[in-house]
């Protein structure tokens, strides 16, 4: 996607709301949209590919591997307050 008149900065987490704060509902959609347009790009593939069934595999694996970390950093959190 090219824009003449946008201009994409990436700044620190947790610096955008303090700045402003209705960037915050700007950089969510930005997050969305982009979101959507990764994963129609790696259906396209999917549909195209012979190796369709390894990619599946692998986004598998990959939101797997977040759900435990997720989960881990959960239970440290956990066990930080508690323990």
């Amino acid at each position: 996607l090219e824009v003449e008149n946008i201009e994409v900065l990436f700044l620190p987490p947790n610096t955008t709301s303090l700045i402003q704060p209705m960037d915050q509902g700007i950089i969510q959609a930005f997050k969305r949209h982009y979101a959507r347009c990764m994963f129609d790009r790696i259906a396209n593939v999917v549909e195209i590919s012979q190796f369709g069934h390894i990619i599946l595999q692998f986004f598998k694996i990959f939101f797997d591997l977040i759900k435990h970390i997720h989960h881990k950093q959960y239970i440290s959190l956990i066990d930080l307050f508690y323990f």
